[in-house]
């Protein structure tokens, strides 16, 4: 999927797990006009029904469009999956209000953009006990990880947005008591991958969020930005 951006500011956006009309009122309260802003996974799809999210619209649709300014979601772990197809009934794609589906492409002025959704959940197994007590609330996605295909990733990429973090930058991954194997070789599988990524196409510029935590650096020439829940970053032309 290709999509233009036809704002003069571009901003990238913490995980925010459902509070849509919290980052509205945030847009609206420091005023920012022109811009767009990516989330860069655990957007909050999912948990409740289709028609929630319709209502969710409907409720900062005013915000969003009297600044000239949209909210766009990346695949995080804890989003379903379906709505981010666009061949689903689930599929979410309001005029201001968007699921980005993996490997969607974004163009901004001269600038591109690719974005890779997913990330394994390090509390799978919490989140499978606790859907069991209650099937009808979904907690879990088995499909949650990086859909992992370098074919669709070019040799030189402009900005990456991603929900994981490459292996090469970011957090130290770690072993904890907690996590069992087969999720703690999940996670190396998926960050290898995205660090592939990362090596090959050397972007200009990495962002990813799902660690809860702001840090950045530098890896060769790309400047890279983990973001904390909610942080709001803006992207330089």
């Amino acid at each position: 999927m290709k999509i233009k951006l036809d704002y003069k500011y571009l901003c990238i956006v913490g995980d925010i797990h459902g509070e849509f009309r919290e980052l509205a009122w945030t847009i609206d309260q420091k005023k920012f006009e022109d811009t767009a802003f990516i989330v860069a996974g655990d957007f909050g799809l999912g948990f409740y029904k289709k028609g929630y999210y319709e209502r969710e619209y409907q409720h900062i649709k005013k915000k969003l469009e009297s600044g000239n300014t949209c909210i766009l979601g990346l695949r995080g772990n804890h989003d379903d999956p379906e709505y981010y197809n666009p061949e689903s009934e689930l599929f979410l794609n309001y005029p201001v209000f968007k699921a980005l589906p993996d490997y969607t492409r974004l163009t901004w002025g001269d600038r591109e953009i690719l974005v890779i959704g997913g990330a394994t959940s390090t509390d799978k197994d919490w989140r499978i006990a606790e859907m069991s007590k209650k099937p009808e609330k979904k907690l879990w996605w088995e499909d949650e990880r990086p859909i992992k295909d370098f074919s669709r990733v070019e040799t030189k990429e402009d900005i990456i947005i991603s929900h994981e973090a490459p292996l090469n930058i970011g957090p130290v991954l770690m072993r904890t008591s907690n996590l069992d194997l087969e999720t703690y070789r999940n996670i190396i599988e998926d960050r290898e991958y995205l660090g592939k990524v990362l090596k090959e196409s050397r972007p200009s510029r990495y962002y990813f969020g799902h660690y809860h935590c702001s840090t950045s650096g530098d890896w060769g020439e790309t400047l890279w930005k983990g973001l904390d829940i909610n942080e709001i970053v803006e992207v330089r032309q």
